[in-house]
């Protein structure tokens, strides 16, 4: 057959004089074998690593088979696969069966962010237990907001916000301020 550039058209012929065609599963291989022989442009984080090939998709017209495959490194890998897409000519020929081909999508590794976050995690947790045992130190008073004055006058600065307490050297004078229990700050003066 000629077309019209005058051009003839390369047939494999049966014993029959029929043209021979290539099957589905013959496609699939021939796209394996192209991709292993020559791979595909799958990014500079890929450009030395042998990769593994599996049919994920496959459709056929009446000259062609689209083959869809998958693509990640060999070995162990997490995330998601490239896509390579192949349209292989039904006719069988020596040479040329693969048309066309295209890299749809290049393998995504699996992002390694979980250290940072289970740092994070366990940072807050910290932080939030300390939280409760310096809290829980306060309401058993053995931690106070109060200081010690050997001897003299005491003068404190009483802010709304905070509560306070103030205890004599020996223990006969305590007063026990609650936070807001002044509109603004209050000084109060305690001589023994």
């Amino acid at each position: 057959m000629a077309h019209d550039e005058g051009k003839e058209d390369k047939f494999d012929f049966t014993g029959e004089g029929e043209a021979k065609y290539i099957g589905l599963d013959e496609a699939r291989i021939l796209t394996i074998q192209a991709a292993n022989e020559t791979p595909g442009d799958y990014g500079r984080r890929f450009s030395r690593v042998r990769m593994a090939f599996e049919p994920q998709d496959e459709e056929e017209t009446e000259e062609y088979y689209r083959i869809v495959l998958a693509v990640r490194p060999q070995g162990e890998f997490s995330g998601a696969p490239g896509r390579e897409e192949f349209y292989v000519d039904k006719l069988a020929q020596a040479e040329g069966a693969i048309v066309h081909r295209q890299v749809l999508a290049v393998p995504v590794p699996e992002r390694r962010r979980r250290p940072v976050l289970i740092l994070v995690t366990v940072a807050a947790l910290i932080v939030v237990i300390a939280s409760g045992v310096v809290g829980g130190l306060f309401i058993g008073g053995v931690l106070s907001l109060s200081e010690t004055i050997e001897d003299g006058p005491v003068e404190v600065v009483i802010s709304p916000q905070s509560p306070a307490r103030l205890v004599s050297l020996d223990s006969n004078v305590i007063v026990d301020v609650p936070a807001n229990a002044v509109s603004g700050a209050a000084t109060l003066r305690y001589e023994p």
